[in-house]
């Protein structure tokens, strides 16, 4: 594998002596960041290991083909008012289903994703609302941070564990805050490619949230200065990151920093990607840092922006992290975490989610197959009683139509009752 090769040249570089930390690289105090030997430990604790698919691994892939592929094709002569809508919820129980087999104890909680381009000050505002004092949990005031998607959920005790594809790392507090841009920076080695999430358990998740929500900090999706083709492949696989993780959010809330102006044109175009079926929190970060005329005249802007590009919006406020001051439309934020609280507390379990929409859908295949035969059954009886040759052409002609439509339904609806049998048995295998 490259990262074990890449660990390799690592040895070797230090065994030689050889600088490998870059000299203009700050000196912040985090033993894995100005300590070569630290780094290495961290990194060789976190390289996948040799290990064969377990059952539930393959079952999420089948199970991830099966409703984003397989069983809509079986729909093609159903009538469906809302098929758009039923495609949509079945991508997003696939989403989530693949994001809560690789974190168990997701799959209970309402996920609010928090997402925005690079320096939008996402660890910040996260930091701000855990309300944990002098202590900051995130990593900030590095550019880019986040490097890896990071899940906080309530504990009592504060826990942190990296999630590989096949194991459950305990990490140090400075070894997470580690697992940045800079790491990459100073090491040219990446935990992306073999580190799945961090989840942080904290006492000091915010009380106004249910107990069954997480915050996501994801990536920056964007970075301006893609000044080399290290730098241009490193953003490409922030952008998957962070929008593989924010599609399985239930909520979403989008920062935009005051230093890089409104909403951009980028921001709108990776935010038609998501299809997050909840309307979004827009929060103009970095308020402090314009004079109350400035912030009026942005969030308008912005407003005009999202209204003509028919964002679904539950509304924009502008807040400043450092200080947890929210300016303009003040509570906006804790109205949001009220409707949180209220979704969290009627949210279906995934599996009944599941289930409900295959009942949907089984009952469509019903009433479509009711109503062909209904026709066929008329049609044949205006042939038997149709004494006019011209008519029964026409009629004989039709009601083959009818029968051919009905020979296809009946097709499709044996093979959607296969693939249904086995979307419930991977689900299953999946979730035992």
């Amino acid at each position: 594998m490259r990262c074990v090769k890449s660990l390799e040249v690592l040895k070797m570089r230090l065994t030689d002596d050889e600088p490998i930390v870059e000299e203009s690289a700050p000196d912040d105090g985090n033993e894995y960041l100005i300590e070569p030997i630290k780094g290495m430990e961290l990194i060789s604790k976190l390289l996948p290991r040799m290990h064969k698919f377990n059952d539930a691994e393959l079952a999420a892939g089948r199970l991830n083909k099966m409703l984003e592929r397989d069983l809509m094709s079986t729909l093609r002569e159903v009538k469906l008012d809302n098929a758009f809508e039923i495609s949509r919820s079945l991508t997003k129980l696939s989403d989530q289903l693949m994001e809560y087999q690789k974190i168990k104890l997701l799959k209970d909680k309402t996920i609010v994703g928090i997402g925005g381009q690079f320096s939008a000050g996402k660890s910040c505002f996260i930091n701000s609302l855990l309300g944990s004092g002098d202590e900051i949990l995130l990593p900030e005031d590095q550019a880019p941070t986040t490097s890896i998607p990071t899940y906080i959920i309530e504990g009592p005790a504060q826990e942190i564990c990296a999630y590989t594809r096949h194991e459950r790392i305990p990490l140090d507090l400075n070894a997470m805050k580690a697992m940045t841009h800079e790491f990459f920076k100073r090491y040219r080695i990446g935990f992306a490619r073999f580190v799945n999430n961090l989840v942080i358990h904290t006492p000091a998740f915010p009380v106004k949230l249910s107990k069954r929500a997480a915050l996501l900090d994801t990536p920056g999706y964007s970075k301006a200065d893609k000044t080399s083709d290290t730098a241009t492949k490193e953003s490409l696989t922030d952008e998957n990151l962070a929008r593989e993780h924010l599609k399985a959010a239930d909520f979403l809330i989008w920062l935009i920093s005051t230093e890089n102006g409104t909403i951009h044109e980028a921001d709108i175009q990776f935010l038609s990607t998501l299809e997050i079926r909840t309307p979004i929190l827009i929060v103009l970060n970095k308020a402090d840092k314009l004079i109350p005329e400035d912030r009026i005249r942005v969030m308008e802007v912005v407003k005009q922006i999202v209204r003509e590009k028919g964002v679904r919006c539950f509304g924009i406020t502008a807040y400043d992290s450092r200080a947890g001051i929210e300016y303009a439309e003040a509570g906006l934020i804790d109205r949001f975490w009220q409707r949180v609280v209220d979704y969290s507390e009627r949210k279906q379990d995934v599996g009944k989610a599941l289930d409900m929409q295959l009942q949907t859908l089984e009952h469509a295949f019903d009433t479509s197959l009711n109503a062909v035969q209904d026709r066929q059954r008329k049609l044949g009886d205006r042939i038997y009683q149709s004494e006019d040759v011209l008519s029964l052409r026409s009629l004989v002609g039709l009601h083959n139509r009818v029968t051919a439509r009905a020979g296809r339904l009946r097709a499709d609806s044996e093979a959607f009752n296969r693939i249904t049998h086995e979307i419930r048995k991977e689900f299953r295998t999946l979730t035992r």
